[in-house]
Order: C-alpha cells, then structure tokens, then sequence
C-alpha cells in the first residue's frame, strides 16, 4: 500500500523527503509487511537467477556438442551460438541440446533449430 502511495506523488521534492524518510525510519522497515515483501522479492531474484543459470548452460552445453559432434568451423559456431543466445525458453533449449545429442547430421540440427 506505502509503495502505491508512494507511486502516486508526482512532486519530486515530497517523492525525496517520502524517500529520506524510509531511508531513516528503520522501524519501517521491520514491519511484517516489509518483511514479507523483501522475503517475496528474494524468492522471485532467486527463481529469475535460477532460470538464467538453466539458460546459459543449456546454451553453451548445446553448442559444445555441436562444435564436437560434427566440426562445425567457428564461423558457423558463431552463427549456431547467436541464434542459441535468442532462445529464452528452458523446454526448448532443453529440446534443441537433446537434439543435438542426437541427430544423424549438422542438418538435422540446423533443420531443429531453424524451426523454432
């Protein structure tokens, strides 16, 4: 409720004595409420760190395979690793990294990943 209010001041003068004004009163901030959103905020940091951290090493695990399973030269490496960085989904990167696993050929991967 305090975070709607204060969403709603406009005058940046009374915005920064509202602000000087958390900032001093440590009481404030002990509240349950204030608890339980700090404890709300964590969580959701934690899951977002979670996700990234899903993403970024199904991205590089993928391109590893590729690299080693069919040779691909770094100019194409480079290519395959852009369109991976685009890739936002966990289930689908996780599609694409068993795809790499286990395709006959690089075309059949290309075939998997342009298709996404």
């Amino acid at each position: 409720m305090l975070s709607t209010l204060v969403a709603l001041i406009e005058d940046e003068e009374i915005l920064k004595m509202v602000g000087q004004f958390l900032e001093d009163d440590e009481l404030l901030l002990a509240t349950p409420f204030m608890r339980r959103m700090r404890k709300k905020a964590e969580a959701e940091g934690r899951a977002e760190g979670q996700q990234e951290g899903a993403l970024t090493t199904l991205r590089q695990h993928t391109g590893e395979i590729v690299k080693i399973r069919f040779g691909v030269e770094e100019t194409e490496m480079e290519r395959i690793t852009t369109r991976l960085a685009a890739l936002t989904d966990v289930a689908v990167l996780r599609s694409l990294f068993l795809t790499a696993l286990q395709a006959e050929n690089i075309t059949a991967f290309y075939t998997t990943l342009e298709s996404i």
